[in-house]
């Protein structure tokens, strides 16, 4: 959710309202796994860092505090988790494009909308995320 506010000299700015805990996204994580049938999944862990990232190591997914910060809403938390279980599926680490398709499947049949979670991805060269394919490309791919 954003507030606008309106300073004395007619600017609009956006201010990020919502609140992303890591017992939430916990939440979402149970649920996608429940939701497509899951039963083995690498442990979701929380990284105290600040940058925007989320990571696969083949037996964990971390989520960084700085990517709680920075999802707009429960759709946009659910793609990056989709994304992170994908990089676990047939052992695919290095695949971004099919860890988002997967992703996207998995929060579909949870009831999440992978366009509204794609924001994030479209968000992401604003803060000059250089790793991942083109955040354009990668919405365009999905579909969204």
């Amino acid at each position: 959710m954003y507030k606008s506010i309106v300073l004395t000299l007619g600017l609009l700015i956006s201010v990020n309202t919502y609140a992303m805990t890591f017992e939430h996204a916990r939440d979402i994580y149970k649920h996608i796994l429940k939701a497509n049938h899951i039963v083995f999944a690498p442990p979701l862990l929380l990284d105290k860092a600040l940058d925007v990232n989320a990571y696969n190591t083949g037996f964990t997914i971390s989520i960084n505090q700085g990517m709680l910060n920075y999802v707009r809403n429960d759709d946009e938390m659910a793609l990056v988790l989709g994304h992170e279980l994908g990089h676990s599926k047939d052992g695919d680490i290095d695949n971004e494009l099919t860890a988002d398709s997967y992703g996207a499947t998995v929060i579909i049949r949870a009831g999440y909308n992978k366009c509204m979670g794609a924001q994030a991805l479209a968000r992401l060269h604003d803060i000059g995320d250089s790793v991942h394919p083109p955040s354009t490309y990668r919405v365009k791919h999905l579909g969204c």
